[in-house]
């Protein structure tokens, strides 16, 4: 029994680890901004056949369960230690906006892990915002600007993040809107959670 937990935690381990290596790869490709690399004479593009973002999509939907949490676990720990963001926020906003669904679409169609919209994600850089480690990174950044521009306030920039911060400036506090005050209240709560279980 132990035996085979171990070897589907072993199997997992290495999908995950092949998954985040052609990540790498993606964002190299990417770096060369359309230019083209030759392997054995046969040119290579980004826009040349294959996009690694459908091979990405395919294979993270092709893992086993466990791998999945693993590539959720690794993205949002990535992008904490990227941004400087508090770990524990992180995963309390993970929680709240998505339960850790890296595919999840809200009904205003906000989309992935950290639940961001498009235009928010644009600005931020998200090309695929249901690659995990983009969306956690991107949210990640938009956290970090609402804690910015609201002196460290967590709770204005919790609503910030969910309601935007002009209506944070409007309000000058959290701004009277239910989805917003009770949003607030389920990622402090997560957040202080993970912190007393720490």
């Amino acid at each position: 029994m132990f035996s085979n937990q171990f070897q589907q935690a072993k199997s997992a381990e290495s999908l995950n680890s092949i998954y985040a290596r052609i990540q790498s790869i993606d964002r190299r490709i990417d770096s060369l901004q359309g230019k083209s690399l030759s392997v054995n004479s046969t040119p290579i593009t980004k826009d040349g056949g294959l996009e690694f973002s459908q091979v990405l999509g395919q294979i993270r939907d092709n893992l086993p369960p466990r791998a999945n949490q693993w590539i959720v676990e690794d993205a949002i720990k990535q992008a904490s230690l990227k941004t400087g963001v508090d770990l524990d926020l992180i995963k309390a906003v993970v929680q709240v906006e998505s339960g850790g669904n890296s595919n999840a679409v809200s009904g205003a169609g906000a989309k992935g892990l950290m639940q961001l919209i498009d235009s928010t994600a644009n600005s931020l850089g998200v090309n695929n915002p249901f690659d995990p480690h983009e969306n956690a990174l991107g949210g990640a950044n938009y956290l970090k600007q609402q804690l910015k521009n609201f002196g460290g306030n967590l709770q204005f920039a919790l609503a910030a993040y969910n309601a935007g911060p002009q209506a944070v400036v409007k309000y000058n506090g959290i701004p009277p809107y239910n989805e917003t005050t009770d949003y607030v209240k389920k990622v402090s709560a997560v957040y202080q959670s993970l912190k007393n279980s720490a």
